[in-house]
């Protein structure tokens, strides 16, 4: 993947969409993990209203990667069956 990225001049447009939405998803995954075992953390150390609060980011997050997979399907497809 990082080799593609050297040459994004060269990418199609299409493609670019793709992998676009495949680092939008991997970002939101690394954040997403990141808060989860930050509320897993507070949650051990006593301190309840922080876990929820950043559970709650984390089911937002967890909607995010829903979201952006569900797009990326509905984009193949839509461009698949042209």
């Amino acid at each position: 993947m990082i080799g593609e990225l050297r040459n994004w001049r060269l990418i199609p447009s299409k493609a670019k969409i793709a992998l676009s939405l495949d680092l939008l998803c991997w970002a939101l995954t690394v954040i997403a993990a990141i808060t989860a075992a930050s509320a897993l953390f507070f949650k051990v150390k006593g301190f309840p209203e922080y876990a929820i609060i950043l559970g709650e980011i984390t089911a937002v997050l967890a909607l995010g990667i829903v979201a952006t997979v569900f797009t990326g399907l509905f984009w193949l497809y839509r461009n698949i069956h042209r």
